[in-house]
């Protein structure tokens, strides 16, 4: 998956409050294994955490990238 953002202005523009962009993985395990594979090639990712999102429990972390965007990975704990 490719993903290609670019500014067509010549203003940049500021994200909306909260704006971030999400990647939902399969299960738990991929995301502490996509966790630990940033940390080993030297970035800084969040930590990881469980919260709940409704009646769901989410296993999750964000990672800063640059010009106040915001990455999460994140999938749903099994039920």
């Amino acid at each position: 998956m490719t993903l290609i953002l670019t500014g067509m202005g010549k203003t940049p523009q500021p994200y909306p409050r909260n704006f971030h962009i999400g990647f939902i993985l399969d299960n738990p395990q991929d995301v502490h294994t996509r966790h630990e594979s940033l940390r080993a090639d030297g970035y800084q990712p969040g930590p990881v955490e469980v919260t709940t999102r409704g009646r769901e429990r989410w296993t999750l972390f964000y990672h800063p990238a640059g010009d106040n965007l915001l990455i999460e990975v994140s999938a749903p704990e099994p039920v």
